[in-house]
């Protein structure tokens, strides 16, 4: 199984693909864009320039894990990857973008979703819950919740999240 690109919107409404490696994994984010055509070119150039090791800017973050940003020849940041755990970890990472960020095929899950949870994308109702992981989830609300310093965002009837 290879890696896949899935295309899906924030919750500004903007396009954003991620690559997905073949475990699943997300190894890295597009920049946010208002156009499907304007993601379709900068797939394009990912593909274009993943393969070429002078594009990856690694770098640590505050907190000391590595990460890396793919970027154009000219600067342009083209993805970023989530923070790793170590050094190798993200080299693998690297590796893993190098092969399949040029063949991946590309799911466009942005109107599948838009569709089926039209208030996925929205802040209708700002409400914090806890969530366990138990089958079917359980949602309890947050008490004292601060719906204007929080980032949390109501969930639709079935309860997908965007941050």
């Amino acid at each position: 199984m290879s890696g896949k690109y899935e295309l899906t919107k924030n919750r500004h409404g903007q396009f954003i693909f991620s690559l997905k490696a073949a475990n699943g994994q997300v190894v890295m984010t597009s920049q946010a864009m208002n156009t499907k055509d304007e993601i379709n070119a900068e797939l394009a150039r990912v593909r274009e320039f993943c393969i070429r090791d002078e594009c990856y800017d690694r770098k640590l973050a505050p907190g000391g894990q590595p990460y890396f940003s793919l970027l154009t020849p000219e600067g342009d940041r083209l993805g970023k990857s989530t923070h790793y755990s170590s050094t190798a970890a993200m080299e693998k990472g690297i590796a893993s973008v190098k092969r399949n960020g040029t063949a991946a095929r590309l799911i466009d899950l942005s109107e599948y979703f838009q569709a089926q949870h039209p208030n996925c994308f929205t802040r209708a109702q700002p409400v914090a819950y806890l969530v366990f992981a138990t089958k079917p989830a359980i949602h309890l609300p947050i008490a004292g919740f601060d719906s204007q310093r929080s980032a949390m965002h109501s969930p639709c009837p079935q309860n997908h999240w965007q941050m």
